[in-house]
């Protein structure tokens, strides 16, 4: 193993499923017990997927982070060879824990050499087969499964950067838009070739196939390039993904996904939308200590009453990049505390991809997860 990672610090508590231990500091809404039981339930999956040993020592710890203002159910992690880190505050939805549990797992499984300019590669692959191994584990729930899905497609419409191609957003650090592009460019782009194999062999190689076959290759060679081995493997089943990599990732032409393309228990729906439109411009927000700046005074925040100055207290409702949900936010005024809502619709229109449960198909998420 060349990476690693540990907790330390008083009042750590440690549980243990066989090889699989976590490690926890904090509180956390959901059980120790549960989170041992995601934990320990994706790394067994995926260990299988790749043909893993199952007995290998495996460390995650879980530390709790308080929530900035306006954020809730924050986490994020970082993947090591036999471990990760997690960070998230008290009351993070079960379908976030899923996958993000998932998704740093899978860091652990190589697939190859990935460049800063293919961070769509490391990242985004990772995110769909964070969900897609979640959902064969038996862990997440088709719901759940939808959850993550429609947030990632509303973010992938809604984002500033999606009309931005891959040469003009490496700088992840300083760049969290192009960050977040990257990551939902390449988990949807993963779906689109996901299909594309499966109906070029009548079922016979997935992308499934590819990846645990770069795995192979990439722990007999460890400095093999993880994007020449997916281009030598798909063109081998028969599907050329140039011009998809020239279209969608290099000149960031919008990746539409088919009807059918997660398979027949789910259902993608295309549908016209108010473009959505905050109001308010929170980046400057944030780094102003949640006192609002940049209200438009033609939008809807400005609408329903927020100014700028007003000291942004916390978020009540709304869905980020969801336009025909309400925003209610807690805002504070002169010491005094008020509600206000309104609907973050802006005067333009934007094209959202949905995803949906197909009526009367099966309920079982093994059987949905195109196995």
């Amino acid at each position: 193993m060349t990476g690693s990672t540990l907790l330390g610090g008083r009042n750590v508590r440690v549980l243990r499923d066989g090889p699989v231990r976590i490690a926890l500091h904090g509180h956390f809404s959901t059980s120790d017990q549960d989170l041992l039981k995601i934990a320990s339930g994706v790394i067994q999956y995926q260990r299988t997927f790749f043909g893993e040993r199952q007995d290998q020592p495996f460390l995650v710890n879980i530390a709790e982070v308080l929530s900035e203002p306006g954020v809730r159910g924050a986490i994020g992690g970082t993947g090591q060879d036999d471990a990760y880190s997690i960070a998230m505050t008290e009351d993070v939805p079960r379908s976030q824990l899923l996958s993000t549990f998932a998704h740093e797992t899978f860091h652990s499984w190589t697939i190859g050499q990935t460049t800063r300019e293919e961070l769509w590669l490391h990242e985004g692959f990772t995110d769909y087969f964070a969900t897609a191994t979640a959902l064969r584990a038996g862990l997440m729930t088709l719901d759940e499964f939808v959850e993550v899905w429609n947030d990632r497609l509303l973010a992938y419409a809604a984002s500033p950067a999606r009309t931005r191609g891959n040469a003009d957003m490496t700088n992840r650090w300083v760049d969290p838009a192009a960050e977040r592009m990257q990551y939902l460019r390449g988990a949807l782009l993963a779906v689109v070739l996901d299909r594309r194999l499966r109906d070029a062999s009548a079922g016979r190689i997935s992308l499934d196939s590819i990846i645990a076959e770069q795995h192979r290759r990439a722990s007999i060679d460890p400095q093999a390039s993880a994007l020449d081995m997916l281009r030598q493997l798909t063109a081998s089943a028969g599907v050329d993904i140039s011009a998809d990599l020239a279209t969608h990732i290099d000149k960031s032409q919008r990746i539409i996904l088919s009807q059918g393309a997660f398979g027949p228990c789910f259902q993608v729906e295309t549908r016209e939308t108010p473009s959505y439109d905050r109001g308010f411009d929170m980046e400057a927000t944030v780094k102003a200590a949640m006192i609002a700046t940049g209200v438009d005074r033609a939008g809807p925040a400005y609408a329903a009453g927020l100014r700028n100055g007003m000291k942004l207290v916390r978020a009540l409702e709304g869905r980020l990049g969801d336009s025909t949900q309400r925003a209610a936010w807690l805002v504070e005024v002169n010491g005094q505390q008020h509600i206000l809502r309104w609907l973050p619709a802006g005067a333009g229109r934007m094209t959202v991809q949905m995803l949906v449960r197909v009526p009367d198909a099966s309920a079982d998420p093994i059987e949905c997860s195109l196995n």
